[in-house]
């Protein structure tokens, strides 16, 4: 699903269990507009995951989550998409739900040396979403997609979550951007997890996604 509502700015942070402890009231203080929350991943919820989305939504924090695929085929990709399914359907989200598929997920995986079988099992968890009432949209980078992705197929249908650091802006047209892995912000207690550093990965959204899925009546709405 593809919408254009640009013209707005929103800053975010995305997060997982290796942030710890969160105080999200006090990052809503510092600025934090919007929130990606790891949900889960291969077909197993993120520990932390209810915690961090019920702390972000009563600080006021608007919340999408992403779902890490490991997925070795398209059943598989489908099977986690449904997974994912059945951790959010209780929430109302204002961002999307995203695949996360990484190159840790790429090694020894019988995909990693076809490009129309991975880009077939990507499009099909996100049509999973997207037929259960969800935004959905992939994460990835340039180097990632040219290598594995025929990525004109994903973004013909679906938006990007783009990662890329050190650059003035994003590699390829997309929803959301990470621009940073090593934010610096208030609020996170991350003492004995991730070598003791208090860093996050920070986002700018380009679209208006709290209106889109309220116009359109998804993600919850």
């Amino acid at each position: 699903m593809l919408l254009n509502v640009n013209g707005v700015e929103r800053h975010g942070i995305d997060v997982s269990r290796w942030q710890g402890r969160i105080d999200w009231h006090k990052l809503r203080e510092a600025g934090v507009e919007f929130a990606m929350i790891k949900a889960g991943e291969d077909t197993e919820t993120e520990v932390n995951f209810y915690e961090n989305i019920k702390g972000a939504k009563e600080a006021g924090i608007n919340c999408g989550v992403y779902w890490f695929s490991n997925a070795r085929s398209y059943d598989e990709a489908v099977a986690e998409a449904d997974a994912c399914l059945s951790v959010v359907s209780q929430y109302n989200l204002e961002y999307p739900v995203v695949c996360d598929f990484e190159y840790r997920s790429i090694r020894n995986n019988p995909l990693e040396n076809d490009r129309k079988g991975l880009t077939d099992a990507i499009i099909g968890f996100l049509s999973t979403i997207e037929k259960g009432g969800y935004y959905s949209m992939l994460y990835t980078n340039t180097d990632f997609s040219d290598k594995y992705l025929e990525i004109n197929r994903i973004t013909e249908k679906f938006d990007i979550w783009f990662a890329g650091y050190s650059v003035d802006k994003p590699g390829m047209p997309c929803g959301i951007w990470q621009y940073s892995e090593s934010g610096v912000l208030d609020g996170l207690d991350i003492d004995n997890l991730n070598n003791g550093t208090t860093k996050v990965d920070l986002d700018i959204s380009y679209k208006d996604y709290p209106q889109i899925m309220k116009s359109l009546q998804i993600n919850g709405y």
